[in-house]
């Protein structure tokens, strides 16, 4: 056994952490641009380079300035880097999020009259960037003993969230927070790799249609983090020009279907809450609806409609999940510490999208990731119960479907079931295998004297002579009526008949107490080898013989204990009493 598998999985969950917080530390380590002396022109309309340096309108940008908001809108920042070394300094210039359209940078060195100009752009191919990162990047080289002064547009080509927080770093720095950030994409995105494996297994052996709804919304959880974090643009089609930038809305969207259908059976809601199941369907009829919109062209109802179905997400499933769980579905528990931790990181998250009320831009992503893997865990401990708790509820059905109600005793499915068993072992157990049938003597006229009820007790009570005559491997049942069967593994048939013969004198000599009445009652037993290693009948060969035993008994004036004989089934065994 590795390390691995010992290692509990809390531990799993805080080295997760452990290198989440790290990645955080790098990245806050990094300088924005706010804190560079950095200025700000916003404008509605596009501008050449020579109008915005001769623009009035710059102002100090500050942290404020960070969440624009759903804008089209074109920003301008300017700074300078000074080097008070002998030899040139190096920085790299990176945007935060992963979706920014345009970023064209335009840069002066005090040594220089020429003015730089490079345009990076998500909308072309990924190995057209001048960094192999998941962000638009720029090397920036400040000359010695001088400045640069640098000047940064902005812009979204369609209505999207714009974050403007910019890093600033030194590239060692630069290459250590990436480090601890593909480390952090590694555990997370290995760790929902394999609950969405773990998720198929139940579905595929268990036959469970909701595990299956599980693994598609972790599937739609994965694609939804690969398109945020870049990653996806960066290793997996970054040729996909169309859709790292149109495909957003689509997965957002596919993200509230799964997570919705999985929710409502996984809550079982059309029976613990129908009117919050009839909502969540009229909220996947509208997610699909945007589906079909966004491919059809729409862009910025889409936009807004996908915003307003992740929030609703984010308010619902909490909802049902505490409902649920009050209404007795304890697994929903689970279900509903999961959706709070996520819901309220991902609040946070359309918070900072959608307005300009946040200054943090978008690092609430990185704490809806890290609720993302808690909630994948807690949905998998609450799946994993609720899937225990199926296979309890099935196995309690099989005991019911092969137990007799009033005995307590198994049935004839249990009998034949106990049967197929056995001879599926006889290669290992070589015994031979018996079958005792035993009928109540004169049972009717019990019924007719001392009325149902007075019959019931006295059924009740040969199953309760059964299991204490019976030892634990024979199989005890009530066949039907008045009938019982034992199924006995012995070496010899003299065995067999002694267990029998003990539960027909037992029952013989012990009358049922019933109202301050004593019934007095006796059995008859067949006795029949249904089993050997050189022989291994029918389910319907071994009940003809042991009828045949019993009809015998009866025959011959009942309160008998016969064997069945091979040499004529007219002439059967006697055993004197």
């Amino acid at each position: 056994m590795t390390m691995a598998t010992k290692m509990p999985a809390k531990w799993w969950v805080l080295c997760a952490f452990t290198v989440l917080f790290a990645a955080m530390a790098h990245s806050a380590s990094a300088q924005p641009l706010w804190a560079n002396d950095a200025h700000i022109f916003i404008s509605d309309k596009p501008h050449s380079l020579s109008e915005i340096i001769a623009s009035d309108g710059w102002r100090p940008f500050t942290r404020e300035d960070v969440n624009q908001g759903i804008s089209d809108a074109h920003y301008w920042l300017k700074f300078t880097l000074i080097n008070d070394e002998a030899k040139p300094i190096f920085r790299i210039l990176s945007a935060e999020i992963s979706y920014l359209d345009q970023m064209t940078v335009y840069w002066r060195a005090s040594d220089s009259d020429a003015l730089e100009e490079h345009h990076f752009s998500d909308r072309q191919n990924f190995d057209s960037r001048a960094l192999f990162y998941r962000t638009l990047a720029t090397p920036l080289t400040v000359p010695p003993m001088g400045s640069l002064d640098v000047y940064l547009h902005a812009h979204q080509s369609k209505p999207d969230s714009v974050s403007l927080r910019f890093l600033l770093e030194a590239p060692p720095d630069f290459g250590a927070r990436q480090q601890m950030e593909y480390l952090w994409f590694g555990v997370f995105y290995g760790a929902l790799a394999i609950m969405i494996i773990m998720a198929l297994v139940f579905a595929v052996s268990l036959r469970q249609r909701n595990a299956l709804y599980y693994a598609l919304f972790l599937l739609c959880s994965l694609v939804f983090w690969l398109m945020l974090n870049g990653l996806g643009y960066q290793y997996l089609w970054p040729h996909a020009v169309w859709w790292h930038n149109e495909g957003f809305h689509l997965v957002y969207l596919a993200f509230v279907v799964s997570a919705l259908q999985f929710s409502k059976h996984f809550l079982q809601l059309v029976r613990l809450a129908p009117r919050l199941h009839t909502l969540i369907n009229v909220l996947q009829l509208l997610a699909l609806a945007g589906v079909a919109l966004r491919i059809a062209g729409l862009y910025l109802p889409v936009l807004v409609l996908s915003y307003t179905l992740l929030a609703a997400l984010a308010l619902l499933i909490p909802l049902a999940s505490a409902i649920a769980w009050r209404r007795g579905l304890d697994y929903a528990l689970w279900s509903l510490l999961a959706w709070l931790i996520y819901a309220l990181g991902l609040l946070a998250s359309l918070i900072s999208a959608a307005t300009s009320i946040a200054s943090w831009g978008m690092a609430p992503l990185i704490t809806v990731q890290a609720a993302c893997l808690l909630e994948t865990l807690f949905l998998m401990i609450g799946l994993s119960k609720w899937l225990v708790q199926l296979e309890l509820d099935h196995q309690r059905a099989i005991t019911l479907a092969h137990e007799d109600p009033l005995t307590g005793l198994g049935n004839r499915r249990r009998l034949q079931s106990a049967f197929e068993q056995i001879l599926l072992t006889m290669p290992q157990d070589k015994r031979p295998t018996y079958l005792i049938m035993i009928d109540l003597d004169y049972f009717k006229a019990i019924n007719d004297t001392y009325g149902h009820d007075a019959g019931d007790q006295v059924l009740e009570e040969v199953g309760a002579l059964l299991r204490k005559v019976c030892r634990d491997e024979d199989v005890t049942t009530r066949f039907g009526g008045e009938e019982f069967a034992v199924l006995v593994r012995a070496p010899d048939q003299d065995t067999a008949a002694h267990i029998a013969e003990r539960i027909r004198a037992e029952f013989a000599d012990t009358p049922t107490q019933y109202r301050n009445q004593s019934i007095p009652h006796t059995l008859s037993c067949g006795i029949a080898e249904v089993l050997n290693e050189h022989w291994q009948p029918s389910v319907q060969e071994m009940m003809r013989r042991a009828d045949e035993a019993l009809y015998q008994a009866k025959a011959a004036g009942r309160n008998q204990v016969h064997l069945y004989s091979d040499q004529t089934a007219d002439s059967p065994t006697d055993i004197n009493h």
